[in-house]
């Protein structure tokens, strides 16, 4: 039969793997935030870049028209 120290060892393994299990589950899912929040950052970065090169667009456009008098 098995001896108490080989219980205990036994029952240390489990914990350990329970706790790296848990650790991988939650890091999953917190790198799948990071995408999910990095992909919407770059959405919005890509609209202010739209939007800076319509507003570079609109001032060269303005450079090459003569003065109004």
């Amino acid at each position: 039969m098995a001896e108490l120290s080989d219980w205990i060892t036994m029952g240390g393994v489990v914990a350990i793997f329970a706790f790296l299990w848990n650790a991988h589950r939650d890091m999953r899912r917190d790198m799948a935030d990071l995408r999910k929040d990095i992909s919407g950052e770059m959405a919005d970065l890509r609209e202010r870049m739209a939007r800076l090169e319509g507003l570079f667009q609109g001032f060269v456009g303005r450079q090459d028209k003569p003065p109004a008098e």
